[in-house]
């Protein structure tokens, strides 16, 4: 048996302030096994995007915007979508900035928010249908509510065991499709407790 030793040649890699996180989930001894594969899609659900970035360069594959159906994509003035889509699979070995977690893969950018950066449970709908339908392997869906404060554990039980049960029939269905697809979603969870 034979270690590897994969290291990005990209500069923020050796910024621990910067890489914290691809350490912490044990990514560069994962990227000795394997960085992704072009012939993977991965679909990022969220606001707006910025496909000129160069860490975008010939990654992008059906691009879409569930407001203008069309693909035309735009950044939004907090740039979220970017910002996911980068973590997710920038490029490495580029020499620019910090590379992605799966680097190799190909990126289906669905944009659910609107010019003024609304969003509805039926654009991101939309958006997670799109991806499902135009073939992503992996759907990350990184949006959620902001709370003031915390909730104590009681109202979090409470709010899970006895409120929006019809959207909780809704998501259960979606991930039925997915399954069908052979697709996975990835939902963001824990942020602002």
């Amino acid at each position: 048996l034979f270690e590897g030793s994969y290291t990005p040649n990209d500069p923020d890699f050796n910024d621990p302030n910067k890489s914290w996180y691809l350490k912490a989930i044990n990514a560069p001894q994962a990227w000795n096994v394997t960085r992704g594969s072009p012939k993977i899609t991965i679909a990022i659900v969220d606001n707006g995007f910025s496909l000129k970035h160069p860490e975008f360069q010939n990654k992008v594959v059906m691009p879409y915007n569930v407001w203008l159906h069309s693909k035309d994509i735009f950044p939004q003035q907090i740039d979220h979508g970017t910002h996911v889509a980068g973590t997710a699979l920038a490029i490495a070995d580029n020499g620019n900035g910090l590379c992605g977690i799966a680097p190799e893969c190909a990126f289906m950018p669905v944009q659910v928010a609107d010019k003024q950066g609304l969003m509805t449970t039926t654009s991101v709908l939309d958006g997670i249908l799109y991806a499902l339908y135009q073939g992503a392997d992996v759907i990350n869906v990184s949006l959620g509510m902001e709370f003031t404060g915390t909730l104590p554990e009681n109202k979090q039980r409470d709010l899970q065991d006895n409120h929006f049960k019809e959207e909780e029939r809704l998501w259960n269905e979606v991930m039925k499709i997915s399954k069908n697809h052979k697709a996975i979603i990835v939902v963001a969870a824990g942020n602002e407790n």
